[in-house]
């Protein structure tokens, strides 16, 4: 059996930072009130994500379900999934209420989805150090050095499409905010 944890848990790494990132892109666009910009990109950042976490349902955990005796049950990185998924998509709804309101300060606005969304990246973050910590090094163990390789070049090639895809319009999108996001588009 294999012993490298680097392949899969440097991949998973990578596209969770490129994930935060771009979560962290919508939220400046909050706080700069710029309530449509941040609904776009949190309208790709649920795209990426979904495609993200459904790669990770069809090929990670059917062979994780495998390993003998996990650290984490399979059912549980798929219950945080669907969990990631609902908190996410009743961000995107109170963010695209949000833009309907009148009357109300846009400050508290903000302070609200922001709030809320705090929420979403508490469990983002407990998820992704679950995954790190045991289903990437678990699964190095079990696979022998060639078919990590090859899921890890496979989930790689999948994921990057999915951000190559979106690339120009996010670029586009990130060029509207301060320059400190603007730094976030060549990890993206």
């Amino acid at each position: 059996m294999a012993t490298d944890t680097a392949p899969l848990l440097n991949l998973l790494n990578h596209y969770h930072q490129r994930l935060e990132n771009l979560f962290l892109c919508q939220q400046e666009a909050l706080v700069e009130q710029r309530f449509e910009l941040a609904s776009q990109l949190l309208t790709h950042y649920q795209a990426l994500l979904s495609a993200h976490i459904e790669l990770e349902n069809s090929l990670l955990l059917p062979l994780h379900e495998k390993v003998e005796k996990p650290r984490w049950a399979s059912s549980l990185y798929k219950r945080e999934h669907e969990r990631i998924l609902t908190l996410l998509s009743r961000a995107k709804e109170k963010l695209n209420a949000a833009q309907l309101e009148e009357g109300r300060s846009p400050r508290r606005l903000v302070i609200e989805l922001l709030d809320y969304q705090r929420t979403l990246k508490g469990v983002l973050e407990h998820h992704e150090q679950r995954e790190e910590q045991g289903l990437a090094p678990e699964l190095s163990t079990m696979l022998e050095g060639s078919e990590q390789s090859k899921l890890a070049a496979q989930l790689g090639a999948a994921w990057q499409q999915y951000f190559a895809e979106r690339q120009d319009t996010l670029n586009a999108l990130l060029t509207q905010l301060d320059l400190d996001c603007r730094s976030y588009t060549t990890k993206l």
